[in-house]
């Protein structure tokens, strides 16, 4: 249903939801604080309204069941013409209190936003009221409360008092109606309002204000949680690389280790072989036989051998080629061995220069700092003497 309603206080004219009228007599209603297309879509759909709605006193004059004949019958009351509850156009004019008698076009009109919507298809001129937030007419609850000393249904008198008040002052305070001691079913409706509708409004308030109070703190307590563990985590994140960054530094310090390490064990133990052969092979000299030549020729194969026995040998003293190549001779074979050799293989002997011997022989003198310029025609002859008078040496 829609209400077509008399506003007392800025006399103006409206149509509303029935469901906005928030009393049994009809007397106050609900009224958004917005103007223009926007209060056209919240009155044609009906909306609910809102907690914060003020609450302004009004006549209701008509009710219709059709929106749009609501409209053209509130136009018709604006221009001053009597409306009535029935869905058909009524002309008569009558006097049936205030917002209902004969009235001149309303001068305000001017004041209000048109609207062209699709109420033009019936030939309406749709208008609202033009809220004015600084005039007292747009009251809230609380306001209301203050300022209900005036009202056309009601007058009394005090005690010796001829003085008329339209409305009763009302205790809110106590919940009861003070001053005169009759009041008026309009102040009762309205008390009936400041005690439940509005009672019940600003309790719900209160709580959503207060839900919504621990929401936001909750909220900002759940944030901080998650700054603090993200802080949490990135102080992790940093410890971790920096132990994995030295972790890695000291494995690579432990793999360098490791391989200096066996390099090391891999040297000491060749070293160790190396010495325990050149003293094996130290133990055949002199050479008296064929057997431990063939031993001593092997081993020469090795080139580090070699060089270490040829050092060996290169310790032996003397000042010249010729002196240090005789001391040599005579460490490296004996006399009954050396009488089977020739440098050249003459007369049917052993060739002694195709002896790795033969090689022993010359790097060990040219080892000696004082013969390592030392070439082989100052190494030759006395080489040559020495095994030719070895049969010699033997008898004696």
């Amino acid at each position: 249903m829609w209400c077509v309603v008399f506003f007392l206080d800025d006399d103006t004219y409206e149509v509303i939801p029935n469901i906005w009228v928030c009393s049994e007599s009809k007397e106050l209603t609900y009224f958004p604080n917005v103007e223009g297309f926007k209060l056209y879509e919240i009155i044609k759909n009906r909306t609910i309204p809102a907690k914060e709605w003020p609450i302004y006193k009004i006549n209701v004059l008509a009710e219709y069941a059709d929106f749009h004949y609501a409209q053209v019958q509130c136009e018709e009351a604006r221009c001053g013409n009597v409306i009535s509850n029935n869905d058909e156009s009524n002309s008569q004019q009558i006097n049936a209190g205030k917002g209902q008698r004969v009235r001149k076009p309303n001068i305000k009109l001017s004041e209000y936003t048109s609207l062209n919507t699709d109420d033009e298809e019936l030939g309406i001129s749709t208008s609202f009221r033009k809220i004015d937030h600084k005039k007292s007419g747009s009251q809230t609850t609380a306001d209301l409360k203050q300022n209900l000393t005036e009202h056309d249904a009601s007058s009394s008198k005090d005690d010796g008092d001829a003085t008329l008040t339209r409305f009763p002052r009302i205790d809110y305070k106590s919940g009861n109606l003070g001053g005169n001691k009759q009041t008026t079913g309009v102040a009762k409706v309205i008390a009936m309002c400041d005690d439940n509708e509005n009672n019940i409004i600003l309790n719900n308030m209160v709580e959503d204000i207060s839900y919504n109070t621990k929401i936001v703190d909750n909220i900002s307590l759940i944030v901080t949680k998650l700054e603090e563990i993200t802080l949490k985590n990135e102080e992790f994140q940093r410890r971790m690389f920096r132990q994995q960054f030295i972790i890695q530094n000291k494995l690579a310090d432990l793999e360098s280790l490791i391989v200096t390490l066996s390099t090391t064990t891999d040297k000491t133990k060749e070293t160790t072989t190396d010495e325990q052969v050149i003293l094996e092979i130290w133990k055949l000299f002199p050479l008296a036989n064929t057997e431990n030549l063939n031993i001593v020729e092997q081993t020469l194969l090795d080139n580090t051998l070699f060089k270490d026995v040829a050092r060996k040998f290169s310790l032996v003293g003397g000042d010249t080629a010729k002196e240090i190549t005789r001391n040599i001779l005579y460490l490296m074979l004996t006399n009954d061995f050396a009488a089977n050799y020739s440098f050249d293989g003459a007369k049917g002997k052993l060739k002694f220069k195709s002896l790795k011997l033969y090689e022993l022989l010359l790097a060990s003198i040219r080892s000696n700092l004082k013969t390592e310029n030392a070439t082989e025609s100052d190494i030759l002859p006395e080489l040559r003497q020495w095994l030719a008078q070895a049969k010699f040496r033997k008898r004696k």
